[in-house]
This record gives C-alpha cells, sequence and structure tokens, in this order.
C-alpha cells in the first residue's frame, strides 16, 4: 500500500510530539530530585548548584555565576557564553584533549555551520579557544551546554562528571523588568575571528 507525503508528515509531526511531551515529563523528574545545593550569596541572592551533566535541562531562564571544577577551584561567569568559554578552555587546557580538540575541529560541525572549526570563517559569533580553534557560540542555553557536552566533551573523551554550575533565577531579582528583559541574554556584537578576541 503506497503512503501518501501528507500522511508521513502527520506521523512524523505525532512522533516529534511525542517525544517533546515524554523529554518534558522526564526534564520534570530530573528536576524534581536533581534539587540542587541551594545557598545564598553576600546579596542575599538564593543560587543552586547544579552538575554539569544535567544542568542543560535545568538551566533554562537562568543566570550563571560560577563554573566549579572537581578540584574545589571555581570560576566567576556572568554570561553563558563566559560560562561555555570557560568550559572549553579548561578542556582545552588539558595536553591530553588538546591535540583531540584540533582533530575534531575540522569535522565538528551542525546542521548549517561548523561548530568547532581552526578559524571563525563561517560562524554566526566566533568564540576563540585558542589559536586555532574557535567555537560557535550562537546557541541558546540549553543547546549551547548539550552541543559542549555531547558533541564535543564525550567525543574527545573529556571527563565533566565533576563539574557543576552555579546559577540563579533572574526572574526572583527583577519581577518589575519585562519578560524579554528577564529571560534572554542578549547576543553581542558579531565578532571578528581575529586572533585576540575577547568575550563579553
Amino acid at each position: 500500500m503506497e503512503i501518501k507525503q501528507t500522511e508521513l508528515d502527520m506521523i512524523e509531526k505525532s512522533r516529534r510530539q511525542i517525544h517533546e511531551i515524554i523529554d518534558k515529563r522526564f526534564d520534570e523528574l530530573v528536576q524534581q530530585l536533581s534539587g540542587g545545593e541551594q545557598i545564598y550569596d553576600s546579596a542575599g541572592r538564593i543560587e543552586k548548584t547544579y552538575s554539569l551533566n544535567i544542568a542543560d535541562m535545568l538551566c533554562k531562564g537562568k543566570k550563571p555565576a560560577a563554573v566549579i571544577f572537581p578540584d574545589g577551584s571555581e570560576i566567576a561567569v556572568k554570561t553563558w557564553r563566559q560560562t561555555a568559554q570557560v568550559l572549553l578552555q579548561k578542556c582545552n587546557d588539558d595536553h591530553a584533549m588538546h591535540p583531540e580538540l584540533m582533530a575534531i575541529s575540522r569535522i565538528t560541525n551542525g546542521r548549517i555551520r561548523a561548530i568547532l572549526s581552526s578559524t571563525g570563517e563561517g560562524m554566526d559569533w566566533p568564540m576563540m579557544i585558542d589559536e586555532g580553534l574557535y567555537f560557535e557560540s550562537k546557541f541558546d542555553t540549553e543547546s549551547m551546554l548539550r552541543v559542549i557536552k555531547q558533541r564535543i566533551f564525550d567525543v574527545v573523551g573529556y571527563d565533566y562528571d565533576g563539574i557543576q554550575l552555579r546559577v540563579y533565577d533572574p526572574k526572583l531579582e527583577s519581577a518589575d523588568l519585562p519578560a524579554f528583559e528577564r529571560d534572554n541574554e542578549p547576543f553581542p556584537e558579531k565578532e571578528s575571528a581575529a586572533p585576540g578576541m575577547t568575550m563579553d
């Protein structure tokens, strides 16, 4: 029996909707089971700490405060792009990981653009990780963390189990701001791909 294209489209649409429902339910379950360690900073702001393993599912709408490494060291951050750069540079600083990152920079692509590259050419917002190593940083928070873990760290064999992210909810401190200002981290101007570029 011949299946019409419209029927196939409906089946695929239903498949996507079912996956979205299942993903949402599991995300809610993970959030319930992984409430994260809650602390108050010096200004009284409520911050929670999540393992990088599950952070992509829990950090939507949140702002980062610090990246915490297994040895107890931490680096303060203010944006998710800074968070991405800290994570990637820490991986790159590992002498065993650097050549692996350079190797996959020639083959790690997304649907329409490179994720890692030896130059920033063709990227929307290239982020320099090292000389000859650039990351495409134009992602929403959840996608960026997932890409870093699954498309980069998992591929090169970088152990990120002990890495944690400390985050806070800006809506709790900025209830008087319009929703679009509270929930979205504005993208910066397009960065030059030239060496020596800095992050916001």
